[in-house]
């Protein structure tokens, strides 16, 4: 009963998704997903990569490691453009916003 409530509950996710896509590609055009995602995909894989690693070891130190790892990954690979570095700023305590506006 439960892969069933899962298998349902990602079909109803993939087709949110592919409605959105349809409707933004019908109000701005065409978008370059891949050139748009790569980085993050690429920080993704990384993460998940190290944190299974770290993860037959211990869990918790998994978690920190993909806490970590990601934003890292992201900044590393200019994932995240200087405008929104510039929108997150404010957001982040002061030592993190140093690091991010370099």
């Amino acid at each position: 009963a439960d892969g069933k409530l899962i298998l349902l509950n990602d079909t109803g996710e993939l087709l949110l998704v592919l409605l959105f896509c349809v409707d933004l590609h019908r109000q701005l055009g065409a978008v370059g997903w891949v050139q748009l995602l790569w980085r993050t995909v690429l920080a993704a894989l990384l993460m998940g990569g190290v944190v299974w690693g770290i993860s037959l070891v211990s869990l918790p130190l998994a978690f920190l490691a993909g806490v970590v790892i990601f934003p890292v990954a992201l900044l590393l690979l200019r994932a995240i453009t200087p405008e929104e570095r510039a929108a997150l700023a404010p957001l982040l305590p002061e030592p993190l916003r140093k690091i991010i506006t370099v």
